[in-house]
């Protein structure tokens, strides 16, 4: 509202600067607007040279060579019900996976488009992202997987066949975690976030914590540090961050330890 009235009064004082006989009122006014137009042009373009820097440095962050990532969630069996298993999916894990996609959207319905429109693909090439149950890891693209082995099996694949920084304790019953030869953390406020670079190029990125609070703490750490965690880790090296979050509030957290191999 603020801004509104001191563009209208800018508009209708400029003119009362000039002598009103001598004034050719629809030059003064195309002279204005057309200033307006072009800092509005000149904001635009500064706006979309950020945002494709931006969108350069997450593509090299996240390892997307083919503009494909997919959010892998586990999934929980129940007990037998007339000698079946049930498979659950966490709801949790289902809201974070969401949320993690909106890394790598962009908005451009203000300008009469949505992603993955026309609009959005010859601006920024938008990311394909999908969203899959277990057992979902290829090469060629990037995957984000989000619990431990106990609960997804990509997980316990990764663990098993990847260089893991981080091995998860399932011997008893707390969801226990700790780093390879290091030491071992067992707080409900502990979590991690870890990348692992596959053959063909692409990464596995791991998001899990000690519980469902502990999980989204990490995942909203990934989703406002990533540009941090790339100037700190690079485009290409495999790391892991211990983190720690404020019991009943998701979004303070602070990184307690960082490893690479």
């Amino acid at each position: 509202m603020i801004k509104s009235v001191f563009l209208l009064s800018l508009v209708l004082t400029i003119p009362l600067l000039v002598n009103p006989s001598e004034a050719n009122w629809s030059g003064i006014y195309l002279s204005i607007y057309g200033n307006w137009v072009f800092l509005l042009l000149v904001l635009y373009a500064s706006w979309f040279f950020i945002e494709r820097i931006r969108h350069e440095k997450m593509k090299a962050f996240f390892g997307l060579r083919n503009n494909t990532v997919t959010a892998v969630i586990g999934l929980v069996e129940t007990p037998e019900d007339r000698g079946k298993k049930i498979p659950l999916v966490s709801f949790n894990e289902f809201k974070i996976a969401l949320s993690i996609g909106e890394i790598f959207s962009f908005k451009l319905s203000q300008l009469g488009d949505n992603p993955p429109g026309w609009l959005s693909q010859i601006v920024f090439n938008p990311i394909e992202y999908k969203i899959a149950f277990s057992e979902y890891l290829k090469n060629d693209c990037s995957t984000i997987l989000f619990g431990t082995r106990q609960f997804n099996k990509t997980a316990e694949l990764v663990e098993r066949s990847l260089n893991s920084l981080i091995q998860t304790d399932v011997n008893g019953n707390d969801e226990a975690f700790f780093f390879v030869g290091g030491n071992k953390y067992t707080d409900l406020n502990h979590s991690f976030v870890q990348r692992i670079r596959l053959k063909n190029g692409g990464f596995v990125f791991q998001i899990a914590g000690n519980s469902d609070e502990s999980t989204s703490a990490a995942s909203i750490y990934l989703k406002r540090n990533w540009m941090k965690l790339l100037e700190i880790h690079g485009a290409e090296n495999d790391f892991a961050v211990i983190l720690k979050n404020t019991p009943g509030n998701i979004f303070e957290c602070e990184k307690l330890a960082a490893v690479m191999p």
